[in-house]
């Protein structure tokens, strides 16, 4: 009866592992589609419009690869912070207009304020250049820290106890 008690636990953690890799890779293509169209969309002479956080002159590349990294992070996609084009196509990545985008900015500020504070033994003038406390290091994949700690609690409890015994 051991046995089989561990190895549904070990069943069970394979599957939510296997989920979340799933998951990730799902969002992944989705979100770099999206993404890409932003060079059509803000890609001009003037660079990309309404950077608060992010270097103004923030390469594509760059870009494009930071939200796709916030986008894992947060288990989510663009439209989770991007409003829709007033016309319905697309995305309108310099509007303002969910909540969910200044949060976003507030993270990042966050983010390069710890990263700077306590991880940056040489002074170093550059935030781009630390990067030991990002969206993932709270976040794993779910768009609330809470939810990732619910999650692990939970797991914790199925491998402590798999058949709810009291």
């Amino acid at each position: 009866m051991k046995q089989f008690k561990k190895r549904s636990s070990l069943l069970t953690i394979v599957g939510v592992v296997s989920f979340a890799l799933l998951s990730g890779i799902l969002i992944s293509f989705t979100t770099k589609t999206e993404v890409s169209q932003m060079q059509r969309v803000n890609d001009d002479d003037e660079g990309f419009k309404n950077l608060q956080v992010l270097p103004k002159n923030i390469s594509m590349d760059s870009l494009d690869n930071l939200m796709h990294g916030y986008s894992i992070s947060l288990g989510v996609k663009c439209s989770y912070c991007h409003e829709s084009n007033a016309n319905g196509k697309g995305l309108n990545f310099a509007g303002d207009g969910k909540v969910q985008k200044n949060i976003a900015r507030d993270m990042i500020r966050m983010n390069n304020e710890i990263n700077m504070k306590y991880f940056n033994p040489d002074g170093s003038r550059k935030v781009t250049e630390i990067h030991e406390v990002n969206c993932m290091t709270c976040h794993n994949g779910h768009k609330s820290p809470t939810d990732y700690m619910r999650d692990v609690v939970k797991l914790k409890q199925l491998q402590d106890n798999p058949n709810g015994e009291n």
